[in-house]
């Protein structure tokens, strides 16, 4: 008996993260159902059998949703980013930072593009939000680039480059419990 006979569901779950980093949604999504499935069946989702029961390491779970949502953290630098990877113009999704949590929403809806970041507990100070550009995005979103805070204009500019928009803030955004940013433009090619 020993580790080498058993499933090491940690290592899946780093593995499905890889390959939704590297775009293989459809794979990534394919292995968390099937380790999810195999402990649901055992009525023990949260049980993994990995170095005896109640280990720690199948918590790396929490890395599928950061490669699925593309979630990038800089506190040295305040910068909040997203990527997603699923449901690209209806997603929705958890993030955490130390000091705070919040949901984070990408819609495509009537002819504009909308990020959005629903602060909904601690303090989250940002000097800039990066967004993944995909073709649908618009040709040069940054002419037609809304920015709010709380739904009130807030002075930012926007740059784009690798695939990635840039909003820098011309000050230091400090979001609040119940707090939104949000991020939009028109689609069109202007």
């Amino acid at each position: 008996e020993g580790q080498w006979n058993g499933p090491w569901t940690g290592i899946e779950y780093m593995f499905s993260s890889s390959l939704a980093s590297l775009g293989r949604t459809d794979l990534a999504i394919t292995v968390t159902t099937d380790v999810y499935n195999r402990y649901v069946h055992r009525r023990a989702p949260w049980d993994h059998i990995e170095c005896g029961e109640h280990y720690f390491r199948p918590l790396s779970v929490w890395t599928v949703l950061l490669a699925l949502q593309g979630f990038r953290w800089d506190a040295i630098r305040r910068s909040l980013g997203f990527t997603p990877r699923i449901s690209e113009t209806n997603h929705r999704s958890l993030f955490c930072t130390a000091a705070g949590w919040g949901e984070y929403f990408a819609i495509t809806s009537g002819g504009r593009r909308i990020h959005r970041v629903l602060h909904q507990a601690g303090k989250l100070a940002l000097s800039e939000f990066t967004i993944g550009m995909t073709p649908t995005e618009g040709t040069n979103p940054t002419k037609r680039l809304r920015v709010t805070y709380n739904g009130v204009p807030f002075e930012a500019a926007g740059k784009v480059a690798n695939n990635r928009m840039v909003i820098s803030f011309t000050r230091p955004l400090r979001m609040t419990m119940g707090s939104t940013l949000e991020v939009s433009w028109d689609l069109g090619n202007a």
